[in-house]
């Protein structure tokens, strides 16, 4: 499906998705979070969407590339403004990973589970990825979301974004699923903006529940900056609890870029 047919099958489907302001559909972008941050801010409440088939300079977290041949994965962003800063913005990503996770489930994808705090993770390999940025503009607070999920990856492929992942990337094709790049969008964007417009409606605590059910590194240990972490779940809040394995000090973390280790390398 070219980019004129997608594009045609996206505002098609989407018509009528509440604060939907506009769909761009592009070949290929740099970044569809960054193409995002260039616009004007929105009005209060109002959503804009950019999707690119290939990104050249796709970014994760922490500095990571998210970059994979034309086609074999969905990169799209949404862009969405409030009327303030909503309280605990670093559960954003936390909240849209719980949506897009159900949005997978009833494509069949079996449990999807989520690694703090914006990785989709399908049988210990990881599926996908959420990047949330935020700024002041316009008078109020603009959140870009950027998700990707692999669709379909040639083989053999690697992805710097699962660097430190023993079982490497998976695909919804490995998965069983057969979607195509329109399908998958028209399913997740409105669950993207539906997120974030109840996002300061709904108590966090009880997302942040339904995390905690979804919650991979949970009882896992972890490796950040140098220290080997036991991971707990995520406070009310959507801040992480860890035990330093060296020492038995316990604290919360409310950022950071977690590598899962085996029993044998926490030691």
């Amino acid at each position: 499906m070219n980019v004129s047919a997608i594009d045609a099958s996206l505002k098609a489907a989407l018509v009528g998705v509440d604060g939907l302001a506009d769909i761009h559909v592009f070949e290929s972008l740099p970044s569809t979070n960054t193409w995002l941050n260039e616009r004007e801010a929105l009005p209060t409440g109002r959503a804009e969407v950019a999707l690119a088939l290939h990104q050249t300079a796709g970014r994760g977290r922490r500095g990571k590339t998210w970059q994979a041949p034309s086609g074999s994965g969905l990169c799209v962003s949404v862009a969405y403004q409030f009327d303030a800063m909503p309280e605990q913005p670093g559960a954003i990503s936390l909240v849209l990973g719980v949506a897009i996770g159900r949005v997978l489930e009833q494509l069949g994808a079996g449990e999807i589970l989520l690694k703090w705090p914006n990785d989709l993770v399908w049988q210990d390999r990881k599926l996908g990825g959420i990047l949330v940025e935020s700024s002041a503009r316009g008078g109020g607070f603009r959140v870009v979301a950027g998700v990707g999920i692999n669709v379909a990856l040639p083989a053999p492929f690697t992805l710097d974004s699962t660097q430190g992942w023993s079982k490497g990337p998976v695909d919804l094709a490995t998965m069983g699923i057969e979607t195509t790049i329109a399908d998958l969008a028209a399913r997740v964007i409105p669950a993207v903006i539906d997120g974030l417009d109840q996002y300061a409606a709904t108590p966090l605590a009880d997302t942040m529940a339904a995390f905690n059910r979804r919650h991979w590194l949970n009882e896992r240990p972890a490796e950040l900056d140098g220290k080997m972490l036991r991971c707990g779940p995520v406070d009310a809040v959507g801040r992480l609890s860890v035990v330093d394995m060296q020492n038995g000090e316990q604290r919360t973390i409310d950022s950071g870029d977690l590598t899962p280790i085996a029993w044998s390398e926490a030691s």
